[in-house]
């Protein structure tokens, strides 16, 4: 990746009157040490989480759209529905540069944008949703390849672009056509005529018939046919009976409809550059040679974290039509069939998705900037997969991109913060806690992991209920300490161990290591209190209850403080041993600057 691309990332976007955001909403992308980052966004729905993504599409693209079951774009309202008085404004800042979308604002807000698309992100969509991978397996394989319309194009409104909304007017025009033969019909009945005497072929030819049919129609010498009227012609036309005025009406409008209809579909055609009856691709010329190339990426990728013993391979193939693109699984060599027929809906929906997530990734090796919105697409990913798919990204081919990933499901948010961490992939969390109609989404900062969640029970739950949760975040933590600092536990049967059989050896590493005072301080206070639980011999319920308000909070406190010292402060990866001759050397794993206590109290223990 070229590193003028790497450098192409969004630092911060401010959204006001756009879809559901009413006030101005400003969304900063900056890591702890002020560098852009990824996001994840975790809102139930309803909140604004798609308004947000919609905003970034928008910003950089000039689009607020999807797709549509024939792969061309279904048009979203951009407006604030509810303050339509307001026009849309989203300012965004990439790579150093601010750029305006929308309402004109100072140019001190950065770069106007009207049809220009930010540059780095001319290539592809910045979104993949899950109506996206929804769609795909319900196209045909004559026109699964324009689900890709929009990608390889350098310009707002492409050939290709044109193209298909030339394709929707001439079906529109057919629709009419229908629409014109059923109110030619009726009128022929309401005026006993025959329905050869009714010319259809264009408006004027219908509008001169019907004035000489009724005299109440005709216009004034010299005007249009179909010219303003006067208070005496519809004084005139009223007098007609009633089925006859409405069968005229009906008809004429019809015709009317048409005559739009052909005209926009003229332009559509000339902006295409082709002519009636022959339009140029819909896809891009390069787009068959890039699907060819993502073949054997997303073979690879797809059996990886599929596992399905049955599947060989996929073939990606382009067919002999326009638009024709074939997907297949190999069962056996030569036996290849489609894969609705083999795969499970969780399967095909993981396919879609390392499809769409290989073509992104092909563009940004033509120019396109790393930069990816996800939005809602991991409830597309079965449970049994979404690890694999995690490791996939964090760790993988996606490890230097910026994402911005959405989420409503709690497990899920957590499970992504999670994986981040151990791959040491930087990852800021966003919570959209509300909406409403006067201001839109409140959003707030913080990670969802444990110690976020202690630090907030350490201020509101009574002593009880603040030890449990402290209890559990130990136990969660000297588990994580014993696999990333390599202590030996002795486990039960069944991996099963108790809080007391992991948290001693954790300790004892702790303080053998000679780590600096803000990890092995809390570290000591928590073991402290621990010798006098087993002292009493308490259960842990039963030691919590015996607590002061002030220990159960300086438990919860220590144990919070050791979580945070025990973690990266920029992107939360684990203390960890890397192994010498001499004895354990405990580092990051990520290459972030760390306390400089570690380095002091330990120089073997500086960050990698």
């Amino acid at each position: 990746m070229p590193q003028r691309l790497a450098a192409t990332k969004i630092s911060a976007l401010e959204i006001q009157s756009f879809r559901g955001v009413t006030d101005c909403l400003t969304i900063d992308f900056a890591a702890r040490d002020g560098k852009p980052t990824s996001l994840l966004i975790l809102g139930d729905n309803g909140t604004g989480k798609t308004s947000i993504v919609d905003a970034v599409e928008f910003a950089l693209r000039g689009r607020v759209s999807r797709r549509g079951n024939a792969g061309t774009k279904v048009k979203r309202e951009a407006r604030d529905l509810l303050h339509l008085a307001s026009r849309p404004n989203v300012v965004v800042e990439v790579g150093g540069k601010r750029y305006q979308r929308g309402r004109p604002r100072p140019s001190s807000l950065g770069k106007h944008l009207r049809r220009e698309i930010v540059p780095g992100f001319h290539l592809a969509p910045a979104t993949i949703s899950r109506a996206d991978i929804d769609v795909f397996w319900n196209l045909e394989d004559r026109e699964r390849m324009r689900f890709f319309f929009d990608y390889l194009r350098r310009e707002y409104r492409h050939a290709g672009y044109h193209a298909l909304e030339a394709e929707r007017l001439a079906a529109a025009v057919d629709v009419a056509e229908t629409a014109i033969l059923k109110s030619q019909i009726a009128l022929a009945i309401a005026a006993d005529v025959p329905i050869s005497d009714i010319p259809v072929s264009d408006r004027v030819t219908f509008y001169q018939w019907r004035a000489r049919q009724w005299p109440a129609y005709a216009t004034a010498a010299g005007s249009t046919p179909y010219g303003a009227s006067s208070p005496q012609r519809m004084k005139a036309i009223r007098s007609l009976p009633n089925y006859i005025q409405r069968a005229n009406s009906d008809l004429a409008a019809d015709l009317e409809t048409r005559h739009d209809l052909r005209e926009q579909l003229e332009a559509a055609t000339q902006a295409a550059g082709g002519t009636p009856g022959e339009l140029p691709p819909v896809v891009a010329s390069e787009l068959p040679a890039l699907l060819a190339e993502i073949s054997s990426e997303v073979t690879a990728a797809f059996l990886h974290i599929a596992g399905l013993p049955h599947v060989l391979g996929i073939v990606i193939a382009v067919g002999d039509e326009e638009g024709e693109l074939n997907i297949t699984c190999s069962l056996t060599p030569g036996n290849h069939v489609d894969p609705r027929q083999v795969l499970s809906e969780g399967a095909l929906d993981l396919l879609a998705l390392l499809l769409m997530l290989e073509v992104a990734r092909a563009c940004t090796k033509r120019g396109q900037a790393p930069v990816l919105v996800l939005d809602d697409v991991w409830q597309s990913v079965d449970t049994v997969h979404r690890t694999a798919v995690l490791a996939y990204m964090f760790d993988g081919n996606f490890k230097k991109w910026q994402l911005v990933i959405t989420v409503h499901d709690r497990l899920w948010a957590r499970l992504i913060e999670d994986k981040a961490r151990r791959q040491g992939f930087p990852l800021k969390t966003l919570r959209v806690v509300a909406w409403s109609p006067e201001s839109g989404p409140v959003v707030r900062q913080g990670f969802l992991g444990t110690p976020a969640q202690l630090e907030q029970q350490i201020e509101n739950s009574e002593t009880d209920i603040l030890v449990g949760h402290a209890g559990k975040a130990l136990e969660e933590l000297a588990d994580i300490l014993s696999a990333s600092m390599r202590v030996s536990v002795t486990r039960m049967e069944g991996d099963r161990y108790t809080l007391e059989g992991i948290w001693q050896p954790v300790y004892s590493a702790l303080r053998k290591a000679s780590l600096p005072s803000d990890i092995i301080e809390p570290a000591n206070r928590i073991n402290d209190l621990y010798v006098l639980r087993n002292t009493a011999g308490a259960h842990f319920n039963e030691w919590a209850q015996t607590l002061s308000d002030a220990e159960a909070r300086s438990f919860a406190r220590n144990v919070h403080n050791l979580w945070t010292a025990t973690h990266c402060s920029i992107c939360g990866a684990t203390l960890t041993a890397t192994g010498i001759p001499s004895g354990p050397q405990y580092s990051y794993r990520c290459k972030h600057p760390g306390p400089e206590t570690l380095a002091d109290a330990h120089p073997q223990a500086s960050p990698l």
